[in-house]
């Protein structure tokens, strides 16, 4: 793994949005109970990853002397009588100096003092960061990275059109791509603009003189170079504040996975094949991270030239094999799940074979919906969305969009979550 900085340790608790919503209401309308929920944990590199899927309100105060020894938990709780110290919510639930308990005191008179702590080996300590996974991902703590470094003549235009809460919610944003390639290059220099606060790469190749026509910022000189150190190189010279993490192996590799262990509030998807699509596909749903996945197509026939772009941004519960779009999903979990070295199903087919080339203008405009899908998330206009962009030969462009949700019978995506909580 390479890096140009240090990362530091943090805790971060993520949410699901159909388990929080529910939840909340019950506590605005009963005072003194409790939601309660088990915390899986994911993590690596001094940072982690606190996952809550479900919560249920217990018939009586949950005691953490009741539970398993090493059982991670977490508890929401409004107390009648205001600002309840920690010490006395601690004294009622009895956890165990060897669980991991996070504790979530709202405050009904002034929300924003609301109180989120960790409970382990016996200290109590702030968590980092607490997030909502869904609709406007709603954050309840945490303060974003890199603002107080902001330049403000630089960013100006994007602050102005963005509008200060959103662009300061990019500045502590962190974001990871795997695939860097023509799209990927192109999303990473949209990304760095727009002002995001960390960028993680990962990528196994070499970069070619047939790439560089479409990797814009990229120069001839850095032909047999990685694509990820080269483009690392370039982003850093284009925003030098930019922290930047790269892995120049393959994203189902050990230290790819690591990475994509590690909290972030993006996964993207940028290749140019259907395993590499669905790993990082069930990877989001493990870490409760929305996915953002962006394929283009050019091909050619009598007529002339067609354009293709399916951009595809998914929330924790579904998968790109459900939510549609894969080739061959049974395919693509073999090519996933099998050993090293193992045959390929079917007929290796050229790159001339599948598509007819790659257009520069087609890969930037499918990345700029993309980012736009995932500014409206966090705005809280749209949920889990699916853009369409057909440009047939000789006919007018065509966008099609619409709202789309997993399958509750999915065996990918869905037992990803139920089989750890």
């Amino acid at each position: 793994m390479n890096s140009t900085v240090s990362e530091t340790t943090s805790y971060h608790l993520r949410i699901r949005r159909s388990a929080w919503e529910p939840m909340l209401r019950r506590l605005l309308v009963h005072n003194d109970i409790y939601a309660v929920g088990t915390i899986r944990r994911l993590g690596a590199l001094g940072e982690l990853l606190l996952l809550v899927d479900e919560l249920h309100v217990p018939a009586e105060i949950p005691n953490g002397q009741q539970r398993p020894p090493l059982e991670d938990w977490f508890v929401i709780v409004m107390p009648s009588r205001g600002e309840a110290g920690i010490d006395q919510i601690l004294c009622d639930l009895q956890p165990r100096p060897t669980q991991l308990l996070v504790v979530l005191l709202l405050n009904r008179s002034l929300p924003e003092r609301c109180r989120l702590v960790k409970v382990e080996h016996g200290k109590i300590t702030p968590v980092d960061s607490c997030e909502i996974v869904g609709l406007g991902m709603l954050k309840l703590q945490g303060s974003p990275p890199g603002i107080e470094h902001l330049d403000v003549r630089r960013s100006s235009r994007t602050r102005g059109a963005l509008g200060e809460a959103l662009h300061d919610r990019l500045r502590g944003s962190t974001v990871t791509v795997v695939g860097l390639g023509r799209n990927g290059s192109q999303m990473c220099f949209l990304l760095a603009g727009l002002g995001i606060g960390r960028l993680r790469l990962i990528d196994a190749d070499i970069l070619q003189p047939e790439n560089l026509d479409g990797m814009p910022g990229l120069p001839a000189n850095d032909v047999g170079m990685s694509k990820v150190e080269s483009l690392a190189v370039h982003l850093a010279a284009f925003r030098p504040d930019l922290p930047i993490t790269y892995i120049e192996q393959p994203v189902t590799s050990r230290d790819a996975t690591v990475l994509l262990h590690r909290p972030c509030d993006l996964l993207v998807s940028t290749v140019d094949n259907d395993a590499a699509r669905l790993d990082v596909s069930l990877l989001a749903n493990q870490t409760l991270t929305p996915h953002l996945d962006v394929g283009t197509l050019v091909r050619r026939n009598d007529f002339g030239c067609s354009l293709y772009a399916d951009i595809r941004l998914l929330l924790p519960g579904m998968c790109v094999a459900c939510v549609g779009g894969l080739a061959d999903p049974e395919a693509a979990f073999y090519e996933l799940s099998a050993p090293d070295g193992s045959l390929h199903r079917g007929q290796p087919l050229a790159w001339s074979d599948q598509r007819s080339g790659s257009l520069v203008h087609l890969n930037s405009m499918a990345c700029s919906f993309g980012v736009e899908l995932w500014l409206r998330l966090l705005r809280g206009e749209i949920g889990a969305y699916w853009q369409r962009v057909t440009w047939e030969a000789n006919q007018g462009i065509h966008l099609t969009g619409t709202e789309v949700a997993g399958s509750a019978a999915c065996r990918l995506c869905q037992p990803s979550t139920k089989s750890e909580s």
